[in-house]
């Protein structure tokens, strides 16, 4: 619950940075919170006892330095870590220190923006454009535009027969299991 994290109980009080007390609302948001991946989860700690909970016998990792982040992230997302490393973004992150991570696209919560859900949108002109021209990344998008459409309209068709009654659990699953397969192609970009 999210009152009775000890995370969540020092981020917003008064004696916390300024800057670090949105993070629990931006992370109220973000897709992490929407599947129940919560502070520990991520940072390690024990969210259960203020005393102990930044203590590193329990776990606590903290925040990883900006080269750090994919491996971080990674701990969970291991094909989309995979891709990312062969990748131009992981490549230029590794040899310059300088190249896109993880929260160059999807964002954190210690920002403004929240971790936003892996999709076709993050492919945006302001985002790419901080690093290259937009137009490669542009053609891009309209190519993988497609397969996001027919896994949207599958989803869909998938909707109406589950509220029809028919039994869809199999077919969820494998669209799942695609969708994801998918998402981690946009971590392959050289």
């Amino acid at each position: 619950q999210l009152q009775e994290s000890a995370c969540i109980e020092c981020h917003v009080s008064d004696k916390m940075n300024a800057k670090l007390r949105s993070i629990p609302q931006n992370w109220k948001v973000s897709i992490h919170s929407q599947n129940n991946v919560s502070c520990h989860d991520c940072h390690g700690g024990d969210p259960t006892d203020p005393s102990i909970s930044m203590s590193h016998s329990r776990g606590f990792v903290g925040a990883p330095s900006y080269k750090e982040v994919p491996e971080f992230c990674g701990k969970c997302h291991i094909g989309i870590l995979k891709n990312y490393l062969e990748s131009g973004h992981g490549k230029a992150l590794r040899s310059s220190g300088k190249g896109p991570n993880c929260v160059t696209c999807h964002g954190s919560h210690k920002e403004s923006r929240y971790i936003r859900k892996a999709g076709i949108d993050i492919i945006n002109e302001a985002l790419c454009s901080q690093c290259h021209s937009y137009e490669r990344a542009k053609s891009m998008k309209q190519a993988l535009f497609l397969v996001e459409k027919k896994i949207g309209e599958i989803d869909k068709e998938l909707t109406v027969l589950e509220s029809e009654g028919i039994f869809t659990e199999g077919e969820r699953k494998t669209l799942f299991s695609i969708e994801a397969q998918f998402r981690t192609l946009f971590h392959t970009v050289d």
